[in-house]
């Protein structure tokens, strides 16, 4: 359950960050060992980190091995492969890792994704917890509430409102309380295992509501009918304000992917697969921070866009095949292109093709374009370089 989720909670996770990492002290490489206290946020990118001093702001941090021996004096944000915080954090802590060790108070909430989670004994949590972790263990404790996303969870500390524990796996061995663990409200449990230990009145001051978990319900066939109109027309609506902004390059697109579409399909899947390897060896090597960063980002903003040029140029082809006379007319070619697209991704496994397709085939296209307004734009400065030769019997 926890794979289906990491990546993308990661990414969002990643992405924070980088909004703000021109303005704060940053730090990459392998070993990084922060010794001196940093007054304002800073940004930790390495293999082992290592934070011994105070930080008087928020850290982002991104490591393999990150060890937090240094009061943070603000937020704590971030990724890795196994987290450890030994001194107090003044903030919340959002953090998506492997392994996750608190042994000291964080005074806000913490919203944490990992394989195994454990809050130590003596170490306490100012607010609300949520976590989604195949194993917790809870020693220490929390003032606010526990929301749980899990397969297993171990209580011996205290938990000052509710505990709401969720699981959709069969094999989930569910919640368990030890006799001196304390749960101030109820517990809502939505899972197939039990709930172990539990004394209502002594440990638990609340109610015990236990219900399995809710199969998701199968859409009827009018609500799938009504979903598959509702994103058609949207999609068309959005390819209409795309066509309508950019005007007459989307035609020039389309002809470049049209009139050569092996070479944009070729030239699309080097791009798309090029661009965020170059972009991540940018910002890990930390010479190329803004570059890598824009590089990624101009990734993200190729994939829908040139999706939205190859139904557009689908259409064309399939409009001078089956009514040449309206070849050229961009907006019935594009409602032709959508329409064939729609039909062919619903196809098992041609459908996940198909976007391959449109992804290589659309930014190939627009890299085309690009490529050609470039060599024009040289030619033509070429030739305002070239001073003007006038001859002797002219200048006479």
């Amino acid at each position: 359950m926890i794979k289906r989720y990491i990546y993308a909670v990661i990414a969002l996770l990643i992405a924070t960050p980088f909004l703000f990492v021109s303005a704060m002290t940053s730090k990459t490489g392998d070993v990084i060992e922060q010794k001196e206290p940093i007054d304002g946020s800073a940004f930790f990118a390495g293999d082992k980190i290592k934070i011994e001093a105070d930080i008087f702001g928020d850290l982002f941090v991104f490591g393999n091995e990150v060890t937090i021996d240094g009061k943070v004096d603000g937020d704590i944000i971030g990724a890795g492969g196994k987290l450890i915080i030994n001194q107090p954090i003044e903030g919340d802590l959002r953090f998506a890792a492997g392994e996750i060790e608190i042994n000291n108070n964080i005074a806000e909430n913490i919203t944490v994704i990992a394989q195994d989670f454990s809050l130590k004994q003596g170490a306490t949590i100012g607010k609300d917890a949520y976590l989604l972790s195949e194993k917790a263990s809870f020693d220490g404790g929390i003032i606010g509430r526990l929301e749980i996303i899990g397969s297993s969870a171990e209580l011996k500390g205290s938990i000052g409102k509710d505990l709401n524990f969720y699981s959709d796996t069969k094999d989930a061995t569910g919640v368990t309380l030890s006799p001196e663990a304390q749960v101030g409200g109820s517990i809502n449990y939505n899972a197939e295992g039990e709930i172990k230990g539990v004394e209502l009145g002594k440990n638990v001051m609340g109610e015990v509501n236990k219900h399995p978990p809710m199969a998701p319900e199968a859409p009827s066939k009018g609500e799938a009918v009504f979903s598959v109109i509702g994103f058609f027309v949207s999609l068309l609506l959005v390819i209409c304000v795309v066509i309508f902004i950019l005007g007459r390059n989307i035609k020039d697109i389309q002809k470049e992917m049209v009139s050569n579409p092996a070479k944009s399909t070729g030239l699309g899947a080097v791009l798309l697969i090029a661009l965020p390897i170059i972009s991540i060896v940018f910002i890990i090597s930390g010479f190329g921070m803004f570059l890598g960063l824009s590089g990624l980002l101009l990734w993200l903003l190729l994939i829908p866009f040139s999706c939205i040029f190859s139904i557009i140029s689908l259409g064309e082809l399939a409009m001078r095949k089956i009514k040449p006379e309206m070849s050229g007319k961009i907006y019935y070619t594009a409602l032709c292109g959508l329409v064939i697209s729609f039909i062919v991704f619903y196809i098992p496994l041609l459908g996940f093709l198909m976007m391959i397709f449109f992804m290589w085939w659309g930014s190939g296209g627009l890299l085309m374009k690009f490529l050609e307004s470039r060599s024009d734009n040289i030619v033509i400065s070429r030739k305002e370089e070239v001073p003007e030769v006038v001859s002797e019997e002219e200048k006479k």
